[in-house]
């Protein structure tokens, strides 16, 4: 089971222990969530990887974020597809530390950068 804290301000970004599933578990259908209730995935292992280095990929609702405030970040057909930019942020401190994919044309999921956040508290 796995917790994600925000590296900046130590604030619990899950809303509740995710367990890791297997790439293959994966849902790859447009319009669809790629990763069920409670489960997250390697972003290396299911090669999604943009401009940003992704650690995991999480089902959009599961965690405690919210969309960036620089507005020209957020653009898609009928969502979000940036995989080049930070489009999510702590949701207590802002800090940015991943992307928010709801395309149309697209599975729909968060991708959370490693280097972001901690496994555990840091204080």
């Amino acid at each position: 089971m796995m917790r994600l804290y925000c590296k900046q301000c130590n604030h619990q970004v899950t809303n509740r222990p995710l367990q890791k599933i297997a790439v293959e578990s994966l849902k790859f259908r447009e319009e669809e969530q790629l990763v069920p209730y409670g489960r997250f995935a390697n972003a290396e292992e299911a090669e999604m990887q943009g401009r940003l280095r992704l650690s995991f990929l999480v089902r959009e609702g599961e965690l405690n974020v919210i969309l960036t405030s620089h507005g020209k970040r957020l653009y898609g057909c009928c969502g979000y597809s940036n995989m080049e930019d930070f489009t999510i942020v702590c949701g207590k401190c802002s800090y940015e530390m991943g992307i928010i994919i709801t395309e149309c044309s697209w599975e729909h999921y968060v991708g959370i950068c490693g280097d972001r956040v901690s496994k555990f508290p840091l204080w």
